[in-house]
């Protein structure tokens, strides 16, 4: 009896003031399954982003090349991250920002058609990199704070690929729209080759429709771009397919404006201790290596193995060194996507909740794998009756 109003105090707590559970996205990050998969997106990533940069030179310099196009490794291998608050800010913001500056030189009127292509393919590959593994820390994050319940990173990762027609196609659907909008002002705008000011003119006049399109389609990048984490947050939780997913998240941005930019605020906040803590994590993990080391290795041979990272010309010594050294600073790197993909997982269902009145903890749970030695119910025998003995009810 005396659980129960716990029990209450504790629900209605929460029900009260339901961000307190976003403060659970740095704790719930830390996670080796989570690190794991982001740092296999960011090789994915990096892999596909360097090809077509050879494959494309001399573009658009805001269309990002790779990973060092953020500035995230730093030149000493003992300061993965530095302490700058504001640089610690800028960092948190880092997945964002893999979607959006491809984009910018796509809608960009300076932009040349090879900056176009390249742009629109460099953020299509960031789709589906994070489409896949961004919808496997998600599930991972999702089933873990809703009910407890712990998947390894094979089924993650298959869950993905099974749902990777809504995790990829969903964010690239609304582009869809905007190439369908873009059409009537392609025409519109032929008015302007008219001789004289004729053309200019009757444009003018009309402008009012273009303006229009315009309008939609700005609503359409908006929403885009600051809910597209909620439509793998609920592809996660759901196991939905895209049509569900898109609609979710635009109707949770559209619908709760105000509330979901102070979610985010919070979450980007609440982010500056997970950075500091994996910060000065890495720090101590190079340094006490190096100290280890120094307790017999030569000063002389040691110290320039743990500098920068080793040039063209650097021995195999150095390489297999920095190899080893990159590996914690990868880790460290996917912390920030591990942590982004935990919070949109929280906001989504703090927001559902808040929404749609569907409790926070209602997800859909994995499928039961069938156990390999055990029968299955399909392949028991059905029930058998036993006709009774007409002698056995004589007297």
């Amino acid at each position: 009896m005396t659980d129960e109003p716990t029990q209450s105090r504790d629900l209605c707590f929460a029900r009260l003031f339901p961000w307190l559970r976003l403060f659970r996205g740095v704790g719930v990050s830390f996670d080796p399954k989570k690190l794991f998969v982001a740092a296999l997106g960011l090789i994915a990533l990096d892999a596909g982003w360097g090809g077509l940069s050879r494959i494309f030179p001399d573009t658009d310099p805001r269309i990002p090349t790779g990973l060092s196009a953020f500035a995230l490794a730093t030149d000493s291998a003992a300061e993965p991250f530095g302490f700058d608050l504001v640089r610690a800010l800028w960092h948190l913001t880092e997945p964002a920002q893999c979607m959006i500056r491809p984009f910018l030189p796509v809608f960009s009127v300076e932009s040349s058609g090879r900056s176009l292509v390249h742009g629109f393919l460099a953020a299509v590959w960031a789709v589906i990199v994070w489409g896949i593994f961004g919808g496997a820390i998600a599930r991972i994050a999702t089933l873990q704070v809703a009910c407890g319940e712990r998947i390894g990173v094979r089924k993650a990762l298959e869950f993905a690929l099974r749902k990777w027609v809504p995790l990829v196609c969903g964010p690239l659907s609304p582009l869809l729209g905007i190439a369908l909008l873009s059409i009537p002002c392609l025409l519109f705008g032929l008015l302007y080759r008219l001789p004289g000011s004729i053309g200019s003119s009757l444009a003018g006049f009309f402008l009012v429709f273009p303006l229009l399109a315009g309008l939609v389609m700005t609503l359409i990048l908006v929403g885009l771009a600051t809910g597209w984490p909620l439509m793998h947050a609920s592809v996660a939780a759901e196991a939905e397919d895209g049509f569900d997913a898109l609609s979710r998240s635009y109707a949770y941005v559209f619908q709760r404006p105000m509330r979901y930019g102070v979610y985010l605020t919070l979450t980007w906040l609440v982010g500056l201790a997970g950075i500091l803590f994996v910060s000065i994590f890495a720090l101590l993990v190079f340094q006490m290596t190096r100290w280890g080391l120094s307790l017999s290795a030569p000063a002389n041979v040691l110290d320039p193995l743990f500098q920068a990272g080793p040039s063209e010309t650097a021995t195999a010594t150095a390489r297999a060194h920095a190899f080893w050294l990159s590996i914690v600073r990868l880790l460290a790197h996917g912390w920030i996507y591990a942590y982004f993909w935990s919070a949109a997982s929280l906001i989504y269902l703090t927001i559902r909740q808040d929404v749609d009145g569907t409790d926070w903890r209602q997800v859909a749970l994995p499928e039961a794998t069938p156990h390999p030695f055990l029968p299955q119910a399909d392949d028991l025998p059905p029930p058998t009756t036993v006709a009774a003995d007409p002698a056995s009810d004589a007297p």
